[in-house]
């Protein structure tokens, strides 16, 4: 993982990914910020001489203002994934979208990377599918509003140097939905595992 001058700002750094991928920079000596709204969360990066922590929620656009100040690579893998309220999956994963991207034009950042989802196909049947793929609209909210996040985030391609990156299933440590859900229903016969034929 090559190491930029100018610190990296990481949004879900105490979610599954954001933290590993932000272990990982400051391992290797990498300078980082982290976006965090709950600082409680963020105790694995207390203290670390290469982790700063800035207060922040992808929410309330203006506890955004200056937070990229000086960073040159931008990581916003967080996202809002489970829960019924439309209009806090709006405001976190559309809305917070845009107020980030605002201020990474503002900021003059190098890039920005926006983690967005193979879920932006929505639940296509169809085989074979290439990044050139149609979206079917969804009615499921985390679908929905990754569709919509993306969408904004290619209208600032042009003001800001941006790479779209869409992950599946992610599996790994502290991951809750494909792995640690997965072992309680195992551990309560609720789940088969796979068997050797």
């Amino acid at each position: 993982m090559s190491q930029t001058q100018r610190p990296v700002f990481i949004t879900g750094g105490t979610g599954s990914v954001g933290s590993r991928l932000a272990q990982r920079l400051i391992d290797s000596g990498q300078a980082v910020r982290l976006l965090v709204r709950d600082p409680a969360r963020a105790k694995a990066f207390q203290g670390r001489p290469n982790a700063e922590l800035v207060h922040g929620d992808l929410g309330e656009p203006g506890s955004l203002r200056g937070c990229m100040d000086g960073c040159g690579l931008v990581y916003h893998v967080a996202a809002k994934l489970s829960g019924s309220n439309a209009a806090e999956f709006e405001r976190i994963n559309v809305e917070g979208t845009k107020s980030l991207l605002e201020e990474a034009r503002r900021a003059g950042v190098e890039r920005f990377v926006h983690t967005s989802t193979i879920g932006v196909y929505s639940l296509s049947p169809d085989k074979n599918i290439t990044e050139d793929h149609p979206w079917v609209p969804s009615h499921l909210l985390y679908l929905k509003t990754k569709q919509q996040a993306e969408k904004i985030a290619w209208d600032y391609a042009g003001q800001v140097p941006l790479t779209v990156a869409r992950p599946g299933d992610v599996i790994g440590p502290g991951q809750q939905a494909w792995c640690v859900l997965f072992m309680e229903m195992i551990k309560q016969g609720r789940l088969n595992p796979p068997r050797e034929k």
